[in-house]
């Protein structure tokens, strides 16, 4: 397969370092800022004492509008506030045997895609990585495997093999659900609730779970996706809502969230797409989220900070 990585971000130069040791025919559209980085030092990927240098191939917005060549896969891998300028900049880059595969957190970008090229083109995805951006633009590996489950979406018949198989290579590993909204669902309680209880807390989820009140404010949060999630139709199954409430209470847990991460470095956060979203459907179907409103309001207050700082 011929990829395409849109983003060379944490997760995308994750994946892209990763598909490119094992072979892979990997192209990266880029901003040019990135683009010129990502020349003068290569993607690096640093991983405990480990560290990676691939010479990524790359394009930007104009190089795709000018090739009019199509590939096979397109992942998506920008944060959500860039997702409508970075659909315009890979619609070249998507020909009529073309799949997309977003790897964004939050559910509302699947609507997007869907109406713009069609669910029979769009493969759904929830991954799990844990990585971040340095200073100098290299990628840092914080856990040591990348986990991805795809799946069609409802009404498209597609065969994902060739998907799984063409991203299952050393360290990425794939899994084709069945019903992969359930995934996605899943994955957004987890980084909301991870991502609401750090940057609350201002701290690790051990240290929120170690100081008096915290293990309250943890529960208070997973109550209330819980409620919201079950009154929007997608309850939290058991196991796995009684797996996250002792993740939160871990005392010993290191668990930090890219939120979190992302404010510890003075980068944009997805708080709109991950807390706000959430808020939105709990407003929806009637159910109050004063704790995780909390969190909101503090990314929000932040955000609005950066932009007059800007």
């Amino acid at each position: 397969m011929r990829i395409l990585i849109v983003g060379a971000g944490a997760t995308g130069g994750l994946f892209g370092v990763k598909l490119a040791q094992a072979g892979a025919d990997v192209t990266f559209l880029v901003r040019p800022g990135r683009k010129q980085q990502l020349t003068d030092r290569g993607l690096r990927l640093l991983s405990g004492p480990d560290e990676t240098v691939v010479k990524p191939v790359l394009l930007d917005a104009d190089q795709v509008q000018e090739s009019g060549k199509p590939f096979d896969l397109v992942l998506l891998t920008v944060k959500n506030p860039a997702l409508d300028s970075a659909l315009t900049d890979l619609a070249p880059a998507v020909g009529p045997d073309t799949l997309v595969l977003p790897v964004l957190n939050g559910v509302r970008h699947i609507d997007v895609l869907r109406d713009r090229f069609g669910a029979e083109r769009v493969v759904a995805a929830a991954a799990r990585v844990v990585t971040s951006l340095t200073d100098d633009g290299d990628i840092r590996q914080l856990a040591p495997t990348a986990e991805l489950q795809i799946g069609a979406l409802p009404g498209a018949d597609l065969d994902l093999a060739p998907v799984r198989d063409a991203l299952a290579v050393e360290g990425i590993q794939v899994t084709v659900e069945d019903d992969i909204e359930s995934a996605l669902w899943a994955k957004w309680a987890f980084i909301a609730s991870v991502g609401a209880v750090t940057t609350l807390g201002g701290g690790t989820v051990g240290d929120v779970a170690r100081v008096p009140g915290g293990t309250g404010v943890s529960k208070a949060i997973l109550d209330e996706i819980g409620s919201v999630f079950t009154a929007a139709g997608h309850p939290l199954p058991d196991p796995f809502r009684k797996s996250l409430s002792a993740q939160l209470s871990d005392v010993a847990s290191g668990l930090t969230s890219s939120m979190y991460r992302d404010l510890l470095t003075d980068r944009p956060t997805e708080h709109e797409s991950i807390l706000g979203d959430l808020s939105g459907v709990g407003d929806h179907v009637s159910v109050p989220t004063p704790t995780l409103n909390a969190a909101l309001v503090r990314l929000r207050v932040r955000a609005e900070s950066r932009k007059l700082q800007s």
